[in-house]
């Protein structure tokens, strides 16, 4: 089965690469070494990155997963994290889970697969209850990053959920990364069903902790600020 993926990048055009799948079968894409057209060098081997997978035939179900690893010190997949991908962008997401300070670092990733720049409005609800709003503008075809510790002096240290909206109705996909993976929704709904994780998962005790946040209207004032990543 032929399937086209379509790498975004925070600038650039996007870079495009077709892949052929056997049936039943799982691929792996090792996209650091990726190498497209007469490059010499991958393209990807140090960018931010999303990517649009698609069947060429447009009929044919995939299952697709994404992966990334840390590997410190010489210590060969040490860390590392996973999320499945969604099935369509759209305009309305939620995140209840995030946090920032010392420990975390914490990142909202939005990926635009349109050929339309997306006006994009991010509500950071807070555990006091305040709100904060700001503004972004993602190209067409563009992966874009938002560092939430440094977007605002209140976001430098806290626990914090997420309200992403388009602001012209361009839809567009988006997760979060925080030292782990997590799970987004399109809108809230009155049940949410989570799976546990096994007790003898790594270890005889693990600790599990559900994050639960109720949206709320968002204010009617925003705060543009670049989307640049501050040196760190």
């Amino acid at each position: 089965m032929p399937v086209r993926v379509r790498y975004l990048r925070p600038v650039g055009p996007p870079l495009e690469k077709t892949y052929t799948l056997a049936p039943r079968s799982r691929t792996n894409i090792w996209v650091d070494h990726e190498l497209f057209g007469d490059a010499s060098t991958p393209d990807l081997a140090a960018s931010d990155v999303s990517a649009v997978i698609e069947t060429i035939d447009g009929t044919s179900g995939i299952i697709v997963e994404r992966a990334m690893y840390f590997t410190p010190g010489g210590l060969t997949f040490q860390a590392g994290h996973e999320s499945a991908g969604v099935t369509e962008p759209a305009t309305r997401w939620y995140l209840a889970e995030g946090a920032t300070g010392p420990f975390f670092d914490l990142f909202l990733l939005i990926a635009n697969p349109t050929t339309q720049e997306a006006d994009v409005n991010v509500t950071y609800l807070l555990p006091d209850g305040t709100q904060l709003r700001q503004s972004h503008r993602v190209g067409a075809l563009q992966r874009f990053t938002i560092w939430v510790d440094h977007a605002a002096p209140a976001l430098a240290n806290t626990a914090v959920s997420m309200l992403v909206e388009s602001g012209n109705e361009v839809p567009w996909s988006w997760s979060a990364q925080c030292g782990g993976r997590a799970t987004v929704a399109p809108g809230p709904k009155p049940t949410i069903l989570l799976a546990p994780r096994p007790r003898d998962w790594r270890g005889p005790s693990p600790t599990a902790r559900s994050v639960v946040r109720r949206p709320i209207e968002p204010p009617t004032t925003s705060s543009p600020i670049q989307g640049t990543r501050p040196p760190r």
